[in-house]
């Protein structure tokens, strides 16, 4: 499957409706880049998206994030947390998919 076979909509209006559900998780799931660059940044953002981004960095996606400088502790916290954990499965991933370990 690839990004052109996936059901997505031309618009999002309804809050009702479930973006990380409907339109993330598919498309990060289908994707190799990722670019965001956004004015206000939320750690929850990442936390809502791991399901996708499993995937993602499992078919050796890159994502690149310009972010406000105006992160809350909090945030910087578990970014920085979110990223080491995929860093680790990341390094295992290759150390085993190389056949080092």
């Amino acid at each position: 499957m690839g990004l052109r076979d996936l059901n997505i909509k031309t618009k999002y209006k309804n809050l009702s409706q479930n973006l990380v559900d409907s339109f993330y998780t598919p498309v990060l799931n289908e994707s190799v880049i990722y670019n965001r660059a956004v004015g206000f940044f939320s750690s929850n953002t990442l936390v809502d998206y791991i399901k996708g981004l499993k995937t993602f960095i499992n078919n050796n996606g890159r994502m690149k994030l310009i972010i406000s400088p105006y992160m809350t502790e909090s945030d910087i916290q578990t970014t920085v947390r979110i990223f080491n954990r995929f860093l680790f499965v990341l390094s295992a991933y290759s150390l085993i998919y190389k056949g080092r370990v």
